[in-house]
């Protein structure tokens, strides 16, 4: 049986693999000790479990998780949940822990003895719910032409998701794999399995979604959750390319309807170092990033493409 309790390790006791069963303490710890890093939600854990297996561990109660580096050896993924400074981490995995990943600006960097390298193309951008949602100002001009026409090209309607929707996003991502060769592309690829290992946590309150549809066909979802009092976390966003615009007009919606009101920020994540992406994160104009860095050696991960579907 899996154990549900994650406990104390150190030098001889091992982390344990993340799994289901862990899911009410780890949000537990969240809620105590609110994450500003998009990959510090029970849901990111998991979903990428995948192409990144996830372990966990507390150290002098404080909860770490950590990615495999082969022969026993550990990276740290993001700080530690808890008043543990990243020293004693260090110090209590000592030989087994090679370095950390994902890891926001923090007291004790600079004494680790190890080389800390700034990593723009994790760092997370962040916005105004406001923004998203009004599209108000000049800066925003092009956003709001592109939502006008979309609007005026196609009977488009906006529903909040439920549970019951994870087929037909499902259906709809596999649509939209098939146009962009997903199971050719291992980053596709591993966002595939990630979101349907999502829709498999959604409910409603915790995750929380919205999706276009067009003549009662889903053509856009996006999905999201609280990351911290004053900030949610938008985790995928996927829109059909016909008809053209609606990703920008599932963007505002889901910002009108699911954060405005609710949350002053919206963390969207980072660009990867995809130049495309980063172009269209920059083009809705964050209002601040959360710097990320490296520490020591790092990892990579494997991404199984057969689970993705045929092209």
């Amino acid at each position: 049986m899996t154990n549900k309790t994650i406990t104390e390790i150190g030098p001889d006791e091992s982390p344990v693999p993340l799994t289901l069963a862990h899911r009410a303490e780890v949000e537990r710890d969240l809620l105590r000790h609110p994450p500003a890093i998009s990959e510090h939600t029970f849901t990111n854990l998991y979903a990428w479990g995948q192409t990144r297996k996830i372990f966990c561990g507390r150290i002098e109660g404080s909860l770490v998780f950590l990615v495999p580096a082969g022969d026993d050896r550990f990276v740290l993924l993001g700080p530690p949940l808890g008043d543990t400074p990243l020293e004693t981490v260090f110090s209590r995995l000592a030989g087994r822990l090679i370095g950390a990943i994902r890891v926001p600006a923090m007291v004790g960097m600079d004494r680790l003895g190890l080389e800390v390298i700034p990593d723009p193309n994790n760092s997370d951008y962040l916005y105004k719910s406001s923004d998203l949602a009004e599209l108000a100002g000049r800066k925003f001009a092009k956003k709001r032409n592109q939502v006008k026409k979309a609007l005026a090209a196609a009977t488009i309607e906006y529903h909040s998701l439920t549970y019951k929707d994870g087929d037909e996003c499902i259906s709809m991502l596999d649509r939209w794999c098939r146009l962009r060769g997903c199971r050719h592309d291992p980053g596709l690829c591993g966002e595939y399995q990630a979101i349907v290992r999502s829709l498999a946590l959604f409910d409603g309150k915790k995750l929380f979604g919205g999706a276009l549809y067009n003549g009662g066909e889903m053509i856009a979802f996006a999905i999201g959750e609280q990351l911290n009092r004053e900030t949610a976390v938008c985790h995928f966003e996927k829109a059909m390319p016909l008809p053209g615009g609606a990703g920008q007009v599932i963007n505002q919606m889901f910002a009108k309807n699911e954060l405005l009101g609710h949350f002053a920020l919206v963390n969207r994540e980072q660009d990867l170092g995809i130049e495309g992406l980063r172009q269209a994160k920059r083009s809705y104009h964050p209002v601040a990033m959360v710097m990320k860095y490296r520490i020591g050696r790092t990892v990579t991960s494997t991404i199984k493409a057969e689970a993705c579907p045929e092209p």
